[in-house]
């Protein structure tokens, strides 16, 4: 079917739907029931989970915390009341009657009632690249989702006045509270503790059976038509700059963007299936991404992250950026020689300088104190 007239359906569907809904405005809204889902059911991470985790060991049996996936067999271990299937019946009746509905991804269409706070988190912090209206690549269907998804959500979390103008404002087209607390999940980055640390290395290393020795090296690019694949990056350059560098043995994971399937190269780890990306940085001893909003929360560790960018040119038309990509601090290599470049002459003192300004250009709210912030919200507004 053409993409265009499959999108007309799909819209025409969501507003016959949205219509629909109101027949069913006799079912009552449950006080303190919260419904979260990630990445549109697909996995427990991001934003939503910190804060159900956050909710529950702060305000134990005050909130029916209730998780939604497309496949729940996956989760059933997860610390919730109750797990239902995303999109199915059940999936429906909790979203007409849940006190707070808590997303990631800009997609809240059915109509929100009275009594109900609707969250939407989103899944990237800073402000890089172009999402959403501001997207050319984002079709009319999800256009669409996200014209409606500004009228319904009553609450966007921001990470800095720059993504709140900028991305919350202009590219989801939202002018209702904006919480500038900063980003959930971005709280643990904040975590110093050399312990806290070292066991997260220790479970990581141990899942893909490396030493927690070794100096960790992350590869996560994000998503695009025409995807940046691992042999694009000289994997064998990285691990002899790196170890050249520090003087310790190397070892590279991969990480697809949650969209993709995992980095396929027999130099790389894959660790696309591992739930938690906040783990994986902070487990990580440099990252090397390219546009993914993940550099943002890696500037909040201290560690170096490196741009590999050889599609600069193409990606800078389409989608495009909210600002130069070379003002945002980071060293930004179009080839492997450049980044094999900026590795052997990484200085850390000009580059904590560069992050200093780089958060201080974007006007950052992030100070480890996320969700403590929202779930003190949902908490007051539960309680009105």
């Amino acid at each position: 079917m053409n993409k265009s007239i499959y999108d007309k359906l799909k819209i025409i569907g969501i507003k016959t739907l949205r219509c629909g809904t109101h027949l069913f405005s006799f079912y009552p809204i449950k006080k303190g029931r919260v419904l979260l889902s990630s990445y549109l059911g697909e996995s427990y991470s991001c934003n939503p989970k910190y804060i159900s985790e956050y909710l529950q060991k702060n305000y134990p049996e005050k909130f029916e915390i209730v998780w939604a996936f497309k496949d729940t067999n996956k989760f059933q271990d997860i610390s919730a009341s109750k797990i239902i299937k995303y999109k199915s019946i059940s999936w429906f009746y909790y979203t007409i009657t849940a006190n707070v509905i808590i997303g990631n991804n800009a997609a809240m269409w059915i109509p929100r009632r009275k009594g109900q706070l609707i969250i939407d988190t989103w899944h990237g912090g800073g402000c890089y690249k172009k999402v959403a209206a501001d997207n050319k690549e984002s079709s009319e269907l999800a256009k669409y989702r996200t014209k409606i998804s500004g009228k319904e959500v009553n609450l966007y979390l921001s990470s800095s006045k720059y993504f709140s103008d900028n991305v919350v404002r202009k590219s989801f087209m939202y002018d209702g509270e904006i919480l500038s607390s900063g980003m959930p999940r971005n709280d643990v980055l904040f975590v110093k503790d050399i312990n806290f640390i070292n066991k997260i290395r220790t479970e990581i290393a141990a899942k893909y059976n490396f030493s927690s020795e070794d100096v960790i090296v992350l590869f996560a690019p994000t998503w695009r038509k025409g995807r940046l694949r691992s042999e694009q990056l000289d994997i064998s350059m990285v691990k002899r700059a790196v170890s050249s560098k520090v003087g310790k043995s190397v070892v590279v994971l991969g990480r697809g963007h949650h969209t993709e399937s995992g980095i396929l190269e027999k130099n790389v780890i894959d660790v696309s299936d591992f739930p938690d990306m906040q783990k994986l940085l902070i487990a990580s001893d440099i990252l090397i991404t390219d546009y993914s909003s993940s550099m943002w929360d890696y500037s909040f560790t201290e560690k170096p992250c490196f741009l590999f960018t050889p599609d600069l040119e193409i990606y800078e038309k389409t989608p495009g950026f909210d600002r130069d990509v070379h003002s945002w601090g980071f060293p930004v290599c179009e080839t492997n020689d450049q980044l094999e470049s900026e590795i052997y002459h990484f200085d850390q003192e000009d580059y904590l300088k560069r992050m200093e300004t780089h958060h201080a250009s974007l006007g950052n709210y992030e100070n480890g104190t996320a969700c403590r912030q929202v779930c003190d919200y949902i908490n007051k507004f539960a309680n009105c």
